[in-house]
């Protein structure tokens, strides 16, 4: 096509294209190909919950039906150009056929090579095309090396050794929502768990639920805390096994709070019951209780607790005037300075997904508000008054907040948190505007709150960053005060999340069931100079995958945990003769992400001394 006609194309996008010359294989000169009329292409709108969709699939089996578009899907996200699986045979007549080996029978197989990783694509008994990575040499080294060190890893820091069960299948029961598709998938993945109905619980060995089942931790026996660690360390493993592979095992073993111990409790692992709650678990997630708990420890080491939390007031109701009257001599004082007295007051139990939270500005709104109790949506509750971060650091003048996740496990009694290394960043619909109060679609960044907007997913899909994404805007927007989010920011969260687990350790599982664990999302907000601040903590972080950044942080999160809480306790029983599947032995799965921050029997043991040196060890306990 020349120029003119290119022209003449563009100008006109119904017409014709002119006829092309092409020379055939077998030389004979040029063949005409008959003109083709084209119509204009209108390009397909891509719906949310086609994406969504899209984005679940990504967690399907490694199976493509034929297809008679130019790309076929490999291997979850690899997709390749038709183009590289086609073959060419030679005629009698010396003419060149090509075909498209992907539509004949491929029974042997067929090594495809693309982004620097090999893929075998086979057609199986229903004609289907299946897809599978050919590892590298060393991957598959350390896939076999983490099978079976990890367990020993974390065993030996929770003092315990498992005797493998005899029986093929352990048993777990798991309620719905919250993405249970996902959780269920995870134990999927490991053939020698069966779920359980609703008529077999609770006798199960492990319960996913969305919120502490009471009925079901009560079956799980105490942990035998009469039977104390040795000193001596174990010599019979090699900690720094599995750092040779560069895959994060390294935060674990490296850890200073990394301990092994002698007189190891020996459990049988079909015997084990285990929860994904912690029992108390409201002494971090309850806002009232989190408060309470990070104020008595701040104020035990010396340190001020609103340097890490917002200035914060706990009353137990409209009557208690000795709470509400510190608050309104505080209230007074910003008055008369003239400074911006804007509070945000949150329900101090029970309250999720926003419900009970708002904004005000004077004390005739907030003594009303406290008159109202109960609401409807969270029952009776004591208040939190917070006073709000009038100054937040905005993305495109929006506000936002940060989402990172941590893991407490409490094995054989011993309580151990994990920070994990990857978070993402949840932004508003609508422009910061602090003279606006009524607007949650301003000042709330919460998915379910965030979601009722008509604007939601116009600035960012589902209104989500990534670290790296962030960190960009960091770069363009602060060229002149440099500042990097992984090594001046990050530290500074990590620091506040294990403050917070030093302050209840002694209370997140006061009875000492021998097994249960609980993931944990925080949420920090960032000021005007980028100072992060402790906004809450929840005991339910959503799981559900509504974008495709969430879509790589959430499944491997989930699967970095069960790693590390799950699969030390129950590993591949001695009669299963099933294989883990390939959703198991993912690349990205395979690398570890979570930090070891706290061990109860070094970290809690130093924190105690150091309480009693200042002569404060009773009023952490108060």
């Amino acid at each position: 096509m020349n120029n003119q006609d290119y022209l003449s194309r563009r100008k006109n996008p119904n017409a014709s294209v002119p006829p092309l010359k092409v020379k055939n294989h077998a030389g004979k000169g040029p063949v005409t190909l008959p003109a083709v009329d084209l119509k204009p292409l209108t390009p397909e709108k891509k719906s949310a919950d086609n994406y969504i969709q899209r984005v679940k699939s990504i967690y399907s089996p490694n199976t493509v039906e034929r297809s008679t578009h130019k790309n076929y899907r490999l291997h979850s996200r690899v997709s390749i150009f038709r183009g590289k699986i086609l073959g060419s045979e030679q005629k009698d007549d010396h003419t060149i056929k090509t075909y498209d080996r992907a539509e004949s029978k491929l029974k042997k197989g067929m090594e495809i090579n693309y982004d620097n990783q090999k893929f075998i694509v086979q057609a199986n008994k229903f004609d289907h095309l299946t897809v599978r990575l050919v590892e590298k040499e060393w991957m598959s080294k350390a896939r076999e090396e983490i099978i079976r060190l990890l367990p020993l890893l974390i065993n030996n820091s929770n003092n315990v050794a498992i005797v493998p069960s005899q029986n093929p299948n352990y048993i777990y029961f798991l309620g719905k929502g919250n993405n249970s598709e996902l959780v269920k998938r995870i134990f999927t993945s490991r053939p020698w768990w069966t779920q359980a109905d609703e008529e077999t619980f609770p006798n199960v060995n492990l319960a996913w639920t969305q919120i502490l089942n009471t009925k079901f931790i009560q079956t799980i026996p105490l942990a035998d805390i009469n039977k104390k660690p040795s000193a001596s360390a174990d010599q019979t493993f090699d900690k720094s096994s599995l750092d040779n592979y560069n895959l994060g095992y390294g935060l674990i073993s490296k850890s200073l709070s990394y301990q092994t111990y002698g007189n190891k409790k020996v459990f049988a692992s079909a015997s084990i019951r285990m929860h994904n709650r912690l029992e108390f678990n409201f002494n971090l997630a309850d806002k009232k209780y989190l408060y309470i708990n990070m104020k008595r420890y701040y104020s035990a080491i010396g340190e001020n607790v609103f340097d890490y939390l917002p200035l914060t007031f706990h009353i137990e109701s409209i009557d208690d005037e000795s709470g509400f009257s510190d608050f309104t001599k505080v209230f007074e004082v910003f008055k008369t300075k003239k400074m911006m007295n804007l509070w945000i007051v949150k329900p101090g139990e029970n309250c999720n997904r926003g419900n009970g939270i708002f904004l005000c500005n004077n004390i005739e709104q907030i003594r009303n508000e406290l008159k109202s109790n109960p609401f409807p949506k969270t029952g009776d509750h004591t208040f939190v008054i917070q006073k709000y971060i009038e100054k937040p650091f905005l993305i495109n003048r929006r506000k936002f907040d940060i989402r990172l996740y941590c893991l407490v496990t409490s094995i054989n009694g011993i309580i151990q948190a994990y920070y994990y290394q990857d978070g993402y960043i949840r932004t508003s619909c609508k422009e910061y505007n602090p003279k606006i109060l009524d607007n949650k679609f301003i000042h709330l960044t919460n998915d379910a709150v965030q979601k009722k907007s008509e604007d939601y997913g116009k600035y960012e899909y589902a209104n989500k960053l990534s670290y790296s994404e962030f960190q960009r805007y960091l770069d363009g927007h602060r060229p002149k005060i440099y500042m990097n989010f992984f090594n001046d920011i990050v530290p500074k969260m990590k620091k506040i999340v294990k403050d917070t687990i030093s302050a209840v350790f002694k209370k997140l599982d006061f009875r000492k069931r021998a097994h249960s664990f609980e993931v944990f999302g925080y949420d920090f907000l960032l000021d005007e100079h980028l100072k992060p601040w402790l906004i809450e903590v929840n005991t339910n972080p959503c799981l559900e995958l509504s974008s495709g950044l969430l879509a790589s942080i959430i499944p491997n999160m989930l699967e970095n945990a069960f790693r590390i809480a799950v699969d030390p306790l129950f590993p591949q029983p001695v009669g299963a003769r099933r294989t883990m599947s390939a959703y198991y032995f993912n690349e990205s799965h395979l690398e570890n992400k979570f930090e070891l921050i706290f061990h109860e029997l070094y970290d809690g043991v130093n924190l105690m001394e150091l309480l009693e040196q200042r002569r404060t060890l009773q009023d952490f306990y108060m």
